[in-house]
């Protein structure tokens, strides 16, 4: 009588299967990581946000924004509202990456959701932080033809120069981009994943099918054919 062993007995699995299977797991990967990047994240806040700047309509997500899009699961402007607006943007010259970077953060508050805290009859409120964060990043721009620093001597001679209402960030009652470091932080995360976004997802997939069939055909394969012999033989 033979004695059958309970073992199963490995099934050998060619080179091309092999290269296939790898591309499959990749490309699933990378699937599941793009719907988890699009998922739009509610707010623990249920109360509904409306926004003064805009007559009091209720804030909304707005997943085209190209400017400010931090606020694009739930945001007050729309992008061709941004474009217009930012047009007014405070008229600085000689201005650098980070001073540019920082009026654009300020201007972003037509779009935060929060605009009952820090905006009422026609009156911005931005925090002491801000306004000190502005005037540092662009302190040697040029207003009116001489350095910022000329004009004012701080960020809080700044704000009361642009007719700002100042408020104290630990108050909550007032603008400041710190209160969003958090949706700051989500945003560059989900930006830097947008590489396969939809649009990019399945060229990515065709220039895989390529590589694999690439690499079929290529003498390097005949490299890993013996390894591969010899790991299905035991």
């Amino acid at each position: 009588m033979q004695n059958h062993s309970s073992t199963s007995m490995p099934i050998p699995i060619s080179m091309t299967n092999l290269i296939y299977i790898l591309m499959y797991v990749f490309l699933v990967g990378l699937a599941g990581h793009q719907v988890k990047s699009d998922v739009i994240v509610a707010d623990d806040n249920t109360t509904l946000k409306y926004c003064p700047y805009f007559g009091n309509r209720l804030a909304g997500p707005q997943l085209s924004l190209q400017n400010c899009s931090w606020f694009r699961n739930q945001s007050c402007c729309n992008q061709d509202e941004i474009d217009s607006i930012f047009e007014d943007i405070i008229p600085l010259f000689n201005v650098d990456q980070q001073c540019r970077q920082t009026m654009s953060y300020l201007m972003c508050y037509i779009c935060s959701p929060d605009q009952k805290d820090f905006y009422a009859d026609r009156q911005l409120t931005i925090c002491d932080d801000m306004c000190q964060d502005i005037y540092d990043s662009c302190y040697n721009a040029t207003y009116k033809g001489d350095p910022l620093n000329y004009w004012y001597r701080n960020g809080i001679e700044f704000c009361r120069g642009r007719r700002f209402q100042i408020g104290q960030f630990q108050l909550g009652k007032c603008y400041s981009i710190k209160r969003y470091e958090h949706l700051l932080n989500i945003y560059q995360t989900s930006h830097a994943s947008r590489l396969f976004s939809p649009s990019t997802f399945y060229p990515v997939c065709l220039v895989m099918t390529f590589i694999a069939h690439f690499l079929l055909s290529s003498p390097i394969l005949a490299l890993f054919r013996p390894l591969l012999m010899t790991t299905s033989q035991h």
